[in-house]
């Protein structure tokens, strides 16, 4: 957006982009109906509170692109919105590992409920066989 001179091309950017941001607002708001655990929302908060001012800082540079004010909308980008995207990415990727950590807990939290579940059955079979081989015997 920045390297394009065509007020039309920046348009078409702008609008581009404008509809990657409808579409993590959409996967955004769809995680925050699976939010279960106050760890889970702080987490979450974060994301968007960074996001927030990405969002922001994103808009003041696309006003000075275009204002034709390029030499701004440069130093605005790496002085401010880089940063800006830094930490809403890096709170962005705690929000995943914090996802990874509660996934693979509870998948080995299901493991071992099925695990004890086989042992389980597997006691209760030797029981029933071990009961019907005394029945039969007895007989």
């Amino acid at each position: 957006m920045l390297l394009t001179g065509s007020a039309e091309q920046r348009a078409k950017l702008e609008k581009e982009i404008e509809s990657f941001s409808d579409r993590t607002t959409a996967w955004l708001e769809a995680y925050k109906g699976q939010i279960r655990s106050g760890e889970d929302r702080g987490v979450f908060d974060k994301v968007l509170a960074r996001r927030s001012d990405y969002l922001r800082i994103r808009e003041e540079t696309v006003k000075f692109v275009n204002a034709n004010q390029r030499e701004a909308a440069v130093n605005h980008c790496k002085n401010q919105l880089l940063p800006a995207f830094k930490a809403y990415k890096e709170e962005a990727d705690n929000l995943l590992a914090y996802e990874m950590k509660t996934g693979r807990t509870s998948g080995e939290s299901i493991m071992r409920i099925c695990t004890g579940t086989q042992i389980l059955v597997a006691v209760i079979g030797v029981l029933i066989f071990i009961a019907g081989f005394l029945i039969g015997i007895s007989r």
